[in-house]
């Protein structure tokens, strides 16, 4: 825009100058010494904006890229068959690599062999995580090319023929990956029939990212050079949610006497057999964040852990605990809940049980589904048995039964 008005300048001046006299030509030349200094000016001010504005490099030049990677702490409650470091440790790491059109960039090795798996302690040293506790980091490095904006993504601890999660999901099936979106759409599947169980290592996926969590970084560097990415981290998260559940009971009434809660059971109930490799970043037409397919109901499982407390002699209960896995599993609801009554997400419609409405007393109703939760959404069954002395010096006795939506 500078340079265009340094133009309209000059043709101003050239078409008001009459050039008959002797003077004005004396006054052009002083004219155009003017105009060039100008012009000189304003070019120079331009390409000084043009470089701070774009911020932009060259394409395509091969180098040497450096970066750190860390698998993300979570509070760890395990059970007895699974030790913690199981769940931060790294046996295998691929890697995948695009550029701001979405197009994958190819890894290479030294000699220009595609690369994009890596083995913890494979020759060369070039991925050593550091395995055996919580907090597994290390360094990572790679050939591909100068970009501008582009996403790298790591997927960690793939089936081999040494190790392998509850998710079947190869080098072979990355291998095939050519574009982002491709990889956005890819969907892996659970290979347990009850898709709560863990064993061995956890699937791991993640992007290379900044304080910020931006995940769009520009790949600088000169050609054969080495480009170290400073400001940034691939930051790998495991794909399972990890659901631990605490429940815990007291007396509804002072009162009452001899308060014993006794959990007994639980189930979980329309637990995904699926998952996108990477998360959404966006919901999809039907307001769902998560890969839709198949979904199961687990059979019932003991408590793993109980409350127990002593009081004057008397041996009681006051709750229990458990922990297991799943995939992700966000789902719209079918209606969305206005009040901040949380406890309405878990509320059923009913029919009569005579196929008659007439609201006469007496009448027997029988839950259908739920009112405002997905159909696929997934919740929980627990059962226990309570007992106390009530304020009447009454003994009572039930066998309980609670149904809990996971999430929001």
């Amino acid at each position: 825009m500078l340079c265009n008005l340094g133009i309209v300048i000059l043709l101003i001046l050239i078409k008001y100058i009459n050039f008959n006299t002797k003077n004005d030509m004396k006054r052009l030349i002083t004219y155009f010494i003017g105009v060039i200094a100008l012009l000189a000016i304003l070019t120079g001010c331009q390409d000084k904006e043009f470089y701070t504005s774009k911020d932009r490099v060259k394409e395509g030049l091969p180098v040497q890229v450096s970066l750190k990677f860390q698998v993300d702490i979570s509070k760890s409650l395990t059970r007895a068959a699974q030790e913690e470091k199981y769940e931060y440790w790294l046996d295998n790491l691929y890697i995948l690599m695009f550029d701001e059109t979405g197009n994958r960039i190819e890894i290479t090795d030294d000699n220009g062999t595609p690369h994009s798996f890596f083995q913890a302690g494979e020759e060369g040293g070039a991925f050593n995580p550091s395995n055996g506790g919580t907090e597994v980091q290390g360094h990572l490095s790679f050939k591909a090319v100068t970009a501008n904006n582009a996403r790298i993504v790591g997927i960690a601890n793939l089936e081999t023929t040494s190790s392998s999660t509850a998710y079947s999901i190869t080098k072979e099936d990355l291998d095939d990956i050519d574009s982002f979106s491709q990889l956005q759409e890819m969907v892996m599947s659970v290979q347990d029939a009850e898709p709560i169980e863990r064993g061995g290592l956890f699937m791991m996926t993640g992007y290379v990212e900044d304080e910020s969590g931006g995940n769009k970084i520009t790949i600088a560097g000169e050609e054969g050079g080495v480009t170290t990415l400073e400001d940034y981290s691939l930051k790998l998260r495991r794909v399972d949610a990890k659901v631990e559940v605490n429940m815990s009971a007291e007396a509804g009434n002072s009162s009452w006497q001899h308060f014993s809660f006794r959990p007994s059971q639980w189930r979980v109930m329309r637990v995904p057999k699926q998952s996108l490799v990477i998360p959404a970043m966006e919901a999809n037409e039907q307001g769902n964040w998560d890969a839709d397919g198949d979904y199961v109901d687990t059979q019932f499982r003991e408590f793993e852990k109980l409350v127990e407390v002593d009081e004057e002699n008397e041996h009681l209960y006051r709750g229990g605990s458990f922990v297991f896995y799943m995939p992700e599993n966000r789902k719209a609801p079918k209606e969305e809940i206005l009040s901040d009554n949380y406890a309405l997400r878990d509320e059923m419609n009913s029919e009569p049980t005579d196929d008659a409405a007439n609201g006469k007393p007496g009448q027997t109703h029988e839950n259908t589904d739920f009112k405002y939760a997905n159909d696929n959404a997934t919740y929980l069954i627990l059962t226990g048995h309570i007992s106390y002395t009530n304020e009447n010096g009454e003994e009572v006795n039930a066998d309980t039964r609670y149904i809990i939506h996971l999430g929001y």
